[in-house]
């Protein structure tokens, strides 16, 4: 709906926007289960669309039948780990659409500092996406990487095979100030690059163990290019916290990135310890890959969707209206807990003897009392309290 994408009139835009949150708050209110793609971040704009920012029940009520179930990466099989880096210099690489969300000028300006303030001439920053979805904010970057001189330093590469563009990168980037769970950090890291993002949404999840909290990579704060700059240049020398994985020898101090503009000197050393760690820092990739395999698999994602299918039947208040309006004309049918008799279909329908029977359908479900469009303006101001006294008619 954005003015950069979307030819329609601003009044048209709004009543779209307005429509598609509706749909949303309708869809997480009936939901009998809710799966968020990640436990951090989304489970909390989910309990206030699905209550309409506590309107129609109670947060605390709606959070219960929220189950997440992180996302998955399907063709991991696709993503060896790089044998050969192809580039010569120390290389960035970001997959990312160019779109205001991934606050791709951010990592220009990050790449500012790193090359004209600091004076890291090597420096290389690769920038693989569709450059037509948003065409003016893809204008105004390529606009802000010639104000700043960084015409051989930062490049606007558009579309790209991912495993292949990945065998340039040094480190991976991801600068966005907001996400879901970005699997193009997990793709990376399978190829064994080291990854520098943004703490948005649930990155810092695909850069963490989630047994030990061991991290692999650096999470910096969004919209800080000095934060995002000096993440690149710990994580390509090995500085910092990260010296522990550089294997120095026994008394070797390594250099420091001194605040707020390091020295010639120290330039100087640092970019020759890039070179010098290429080992070391494939070592840390490595374990990123590790922790990717471990926790984000497709098979671990289908496994958890197929038992949330079943958690989700046994919470549908039509299933569970069902079954006691059939205990209560049979006497003692069968439970709740036994899925073998519901699904073969004695639950109050006669046995299928030939194409040619018709089937009785089940009992018509109890209607669930949840508030509609058309009451929410006529409701009281503490719509909650409304909500329970509708409840009260009902046996469960």
């Amino acid at each position: 709906m954005s003015s950069a994408v979307s030819f329609d009139m601003p009044f048209v835009n709004s009543s779209l926007m307005s429509l598609g949150h509706l749909s949303c708050v309708l869809l997480e209110h009936h939901a009998d289960v809710v799966l968020p793609c990640c436990d951090y971040y989304n489970p909390g704009w989910e309990v206030e669309l699905g209550t309409a920012e506590g309107a129609l029940e109670h947060r605390r009520t709606f959070a219960r039948k929220i189950d997440p179930v992180v996302n998955g990466i399907c063709n991991m099989e696709k993503f060896e780990p790089i044998k050969t880096i192809k580039t010569d210099t120390p290389t960035v690489v970001m997959l990312s659409h160019i779109q205001y969300v991934k606050d791709i000028k951010n990592a220009i300006m990050a790449t500012d500092l790193i090359v004209n303030k600091w004076g890291f001439t090597d420096y290389r920053l690769h920038i693989y996406g569709d450059m037509e979805r948003a065409a003016s904010h893809s204008t105004e970057c390529q606009e802000l990487i010639a104000s700043k001189g960084l015409g051989d330093h930062c490049v606007l590469k558009g579309l790209g095979n991912a495993s292949l563009v990945l065998q340039d990168a040094w480190v991976f980037l991801n600068s966005s100030i907001s996400e879901g769970l970005p699997l193009a950090m997990g793709e990376a890291a399978l190829t064994g690059v080291p990854v520098v993002c943004t703490d948005v949404g649930a990155s810092y999840c695909v850069v963490t163990d989630r047994t030990t909290g061991d991290q692999f990579s650096e999470v910096v704060p969004p919209n800080d290019c000095e934060s995002l700059a000096r993440a690149q240049i710990n994580i390509l020398a090995l500085l910092g916290k990260w010296a522990s994985h550089a294997e120095d020898a026994p008394g070797v101090l390594p250099p420091a990135l001194s605040y707020p503009n390091p020295t010639t000197e120290e330039v100087k050393a640092i970019s020759q310890r890039m070179y010098d760690k290429k080992d070391q820092r494939r070592k840390l990739g490595m374990m990123g890959r590790e922790n990717v395999l471990k926790n984000f698999s497709a098979d671990r994602y289908l496994r958890e969707h197929e038992q949330m299918l079943w958690i989700g039947k046994y919470r549908s208040p039509n299933y569970r209206a069902a079954l006691r309006a059939h205990n209560a004309t049979m006497g003692d049918g069968p439970s709740a807990n036994n899925s073998a008799t519901w699904l073969s279909g004695t639950l109050g329908m006669p046995e299928k003897k030939g194409y040619g029977v018709s089937v009785t359908g089940l009992p018509r479900p109890l209607s669930t009392p949840r508030l509609t469009p058309d009451r929410w303006s006529s409701a009281p101001s503490s719509r909650a309290s409304s909500i329970w006294k509708m409840k009260e008619n009902v046996p469960w």
